[in-house]
Order: C-alpha cells, then sequence, then structure tokens
C-alpha cells in the first residue's frame, strides 16, 4: 500500500511538515505494510495549468493525462493510483498556498471530462484524501472570514473527481517564528501563542496521527 504526503508549505520541519509526518507515521502503523513518501513541492519546478489542452485532446495517448514536461509530470500519474493521498499547506490569505494549489489544479483539470458520453471525470480510480491545513488565524476567526468556503473549493474538486470528500484536519493559531522580538508582529500575543502552541499543537499532531490510520482502516475496509 503507498500513502503520499503533498507538502504545499515552503518550511520544512514546522507546523505543515510535523503534522504530515505525523499523519504518514499513523498511517505507517496500521499493523500492514505501508509505504510512505513525502513530497515539498517547494523543491520543485513546475507551474499551475498552462491550458495547453493536451488531456482533453481527441487523442486517446494525450487525453485524460497532463502533458506538461516539468518536475510533477511523473507524480501526476503516480498519486492518483495510490492508495491515498494527504495535502498539506499553510494557510496564505484564506486559502492554499500557490505552489500546493497549481498542483492540484494539475491534478484535478487532466481528469475533468467535458464528453457528454462521458461519466463526469476520468480518474483511474476512486481515492482516499485528507488536507491539513495549519493558520495563523483562531478557529473563531477561521469560521467568522469564510475560510471554509475558500478552502472547501479546492476540496470539492478532490471530492467531485476522486469520489470521496477529503478528511480535513486544521492547527489554529500556530506559533509562526522562532523569535518574536525580531519581527514587527506586536498584533499577536507571543506568550499566549507559545502556551497555545505547548499544549494545543500537540493535540492536533495526534488528530493528524489518527486520521493516517484511520484513512488505512478505511482503504482496508472497501477491498
Amino acid at each position: 500500500m503507498k500513502i503520499y504526503a503533498i507538502n504545499g508549505g515552503p518550511r520544512k520541519g514546522w507546523n505543515t511538515d510535523t503534522m504530515l509526518k505525523k499523519f504518514l507515521e499513523g498511517a505507517a502503523s496500521a499493523g500492514i505494510q505501508v509505504e510512505t513518501e513525502m513530497v515539498y513541492l517547494y523543491d520543485l519546478n513546475y507551474k499551475g495549468c498552462i491550458s495547453c489542452y493536451a488531456c482533453q485532446s481527441d487523442n486517446n495517448k494525450t487525453y485524460g493525462q497532463c502533458q506538461v514536461r516539468d518536475d510533477i509530470y511523473t507524480l501526476l500519474r503516480e498519486v492518483p493510483r495510490s492508495d491515498g493521498v494527504v495535502f498539506g499547506c499553510p494557510v496564505y490569505m484564506r486559502d492554499l498556498t500557490a505552489e500546493l494549489r497549481a498542483f492540484i489544479e494539475r491534478l484535478v483539470y487532466q481528469y475533468l471530462s467535458f464528453d457528454k458520453n462521458r461519466q463526469g471525470n476520468n480518474a483511474p480510480q476512486k481515492l482516499r484524501t485528507a488536507m491539513i491545513y495549519t493558520m495563523n488565524v483562531t478557529e473563531e476567526i477561521m469560521q467568522k472570514s469564510n475560510y471554509d468556503f475558500i478552502l472547501g473549493t479546492a476540496e470539492q474538486y478532490l471530492q467531485n473527481v476522486f469520489g470521496v470528500k477529503p478528511v480535513r484536519i486544521c492547527a489554529y493559531n500556530t506559533y509562526q517564528y522562532k523569535d518574536y522580538s525580531r519581527y514587527r508582529a506586536s498584533f499577536w500575543d507571543e506568550p499566549q501563542k507559545a502556551e497555545y502552541h505547548r499544549t494545543q499543537f500537540p493535540l492536533d499532531c495526534q488528530a493528524a496521527y489518527d486520521a493516517g490510520k484511520k484513512m488505512i482502516a478505511d482503504i482496508l475496509n472497501e477491498r
């Protein structure tokens, strides 16, 4: 069994990266042989969809497969044929990072079908997915500021194409800097954030671990 973690955040070893690793640990703990792989999108050279429409061409050799030859060309074929995938990113301006947005754009669009004789999309199989978000705002601000709708757009496309609603795991009010005194960030209460991170972030990591373990259980239950 193969589970991918697609890391759409720029900082290794920080909140998003830590939670994705916990998710993979949970998946690997399920009692069967599970191969896991972390992909760091910021290390790769690629762009979003360039509207070449090769994946929509009336040509069986290219139809349903992105043809742009860059660093995610192989991933766009391997990820949909895996057993599960967890995406993760910090939330910038209430949305996914540009890197993760571009990856999901390419991943999803290649399988969308505009042929009235086909049923919705060309994805090779149903695929279990999860989304991990880390954000600087509190859960209350998140709920009041329409984050749910904005983040839900990408989730809805993943569900439409791969047939299963993504599981969502959020970490709120995250600790942002190693040393707050070096930045003009007085809007945030650093001692409060530090205490929240000390007490809450381990629970967030546990939620990611549990979600990884449950993904494997759900996959096995369908077989």
